[in-house]
């Protein structure tokens, strides 16, 4: 029986990173039998830049589109694919995927994160991909990756479907590790690529932040888009300053997905268990100018939409 692996995710748990290492080990995978199928988003991602995976999520009927391509390829077994975007577009798959389980082995990798650490974190890549201009006191009542993940992990599990489920936080250095290990593919790849140690989908400083928050005001989002991607691609070493998020917003939310985490708990290992620990409160300086390089990177994309 063929095999097929499914990562979803979610976002900022690693998974550009891990995209680009599995792009960057196409031809080294295939060679030992196991398909990671070809995408365009592999040029950005074999240069360790922001990618999309391999799923193409955008197309109605996306899980049957991925099953078509296993079912195409006689001369492979194992078949991988990753998106995170998948991850909210599960809904009218499962019971799909209940049905090809009988021919089609099929399996889903879910990694989650500490709630505070999340809306950090999301709040960051709503900022740099989504044209968000709101504060993060703002944005906390938006964030649910969590209550996505119980539903999801809920779904799989109603319709019989095999899961491995990874909190990122527990250990963010080895993650991707675990992830390849469930994959099954960890002696398979070569992780001395110089792309495979790299950086990758780093999150602002809060210079950076307030600067791509300014252009997605004035400038409109896909511009605030291109200056961020331009910023983590170019710049991909600069340390990410921690965005503060004030202690009673921190306690609410907790208590709000409280259910949900109690639910993802149950199908996470015990010592990996989510925490649901608020940062400390902190009285932090950031240096709200731009470094030459940063401001650079930004007046090289702005250059190209304003007339001198």
């Amino acid at each position: 029986m063929k095999r097929v692996t499914i990562h979803l995710g979610h976002g900022k748990t690693g998974t550009s990173a891990l995209q680009t290492i599995l792009a960057k080990n196409h031809e080294n995978l295939k060679d030992k039998g196991v398909l990671y199928p070809y995408h365009p988003s592999f040029e950005q991602a074999k240069k360790g830049w922001v990618s999309a995976g391999n799923i193409n999520t955008d197309i109605e009927g996306w899980a049957q589109n991925l099953v078509s391509e296993i079912v195409e390829k006689t001369e492979y077994k194992d078949y991988i694919f990753s998106s995170e975007v998948a991850f909210w577009k599960m809904d009218g798959a499962y019971q799909f995927f209940k049905e090809i389980s009988k021919y089609i082995h099929c399996r889903f990798i879910i990694c989650v994160r500490e709630p505070i650490e999340m809306v950090s974190s999301a709040y960051m890549q709503a900022v740099k991909r989504a044209g968000y201009i709101g504060s993060v006191t703002e944005f906390i009542s938006k964030e649910h990756h969590l209550s996505q993940a119980s539903h999801v992990l809920r779904a799989l599990s109603r319709n019989e479907l095999d899961v491995t489920v990874i909190n990122y936080s527990s250990d963010p250095s080895s993650s991707n590790f675990q992830i390849l290990d469930a994959m099954e593919v960890l002696q398979l790849i070569d992780l001395d690529l110089p792309s495979a140690k790299k950086i990758v989908n780093r999150s602002l400083t809060q210079s950076e932040l307030m600067a791509i928050r300014f252009i997605n005001k004035f400038f409109g989002p896909s511009i605030g888009r291109e200056a961020a991607d331009a910023l983590v691609n170019m710049l991909p070493d600069v340390k990410a300053d921690k965005i503060l998020i004030p202690y009673r917003d921190q306690i609410d939310f907790i208590e709000k997905v409280r259910p949900a985490a109690d639910e993802v708990n149950n199908y996470l290992p015990k010592n990996q268990r989510l925490q649901l620990v608020p940062q400390s409160e902190e009285n932090v300086f950031y240096d709200q100018l731009l470094e030459e390089d940063q401001a650079s990177v930004i007046k090289g994309v702005l250059s190209k939409y304003i007339n001198n």
